[in-house]
């Protein structure tokens, strides 16, 4: 993934007029659309595109489909250019969870990847907290987990 150069819009924002806003999401949309209307045979999968000079393992070859209109030597182009791999979304890798072997992707439906944030955040609640306090308005749970079963402690 390559940095683009120049103020992230991120930190000018807050700053920034409706109007500029304006016009910046909608180049935003305008460049998401473009990426949407190529079909890409391998984005049956969700993943992220990278260049194919920066591939890595577990990605794979970014394949046009055919039924799609693009003239055949930018297929090849795109083909020879890019790849497709794991997720760079932050979810994925922030605090801790950059060194853990989590799911990053590629998945088949998006059913797969809701699954993979449901499984990547109940093994992390697992790995990173042996002890869970949770208060209630008359017990007060600890829990050294034993197997599956807590300790419920009551306070009167």
């Amino acid at each position: 993934m390559e940095e683009a150069p120049g103020i992230s819009v991120a930190d000018i924002w807050k700053d920034i007029g409706l109007e500029s806003k304006d016009r910046i999401i909608d180049a935003l949309v305008a460049i998401e659309n473009k990426l949407l209307s190529v079909a890409f045979t391998r984005l049956v999968r969700y993943g992220n595109v990278y260049f194919a000079r920066d591939s890595f393992p577990g990605c794979e070859k970014a394949e046009i489909s055919s039924s799609s209109s693009l003239p055949l030597e930018l297929k090849m182009e795109v083909e020879e250019r890019f790849t497709i791999g794991p997720v760079v979304e932050h979810v994925f890798w922030k605090e801790d969870r950059a060194s853990m072997p989590i799911e990053r992707g590629l998945w088949k439906t998006a059913q797969d990847y809701l699954k993979a944030l449901e499984n990547n955040q109940y093994n992390q609640t697992r790995q990173n907290q042996s002890w869970l306090t949770i208060f209630a308005p008359s017990f007060f749970l600890v829990g050294a987990r034993n197997g599956t079963s807590m300790k419920q402690k009551t306070l009167a």
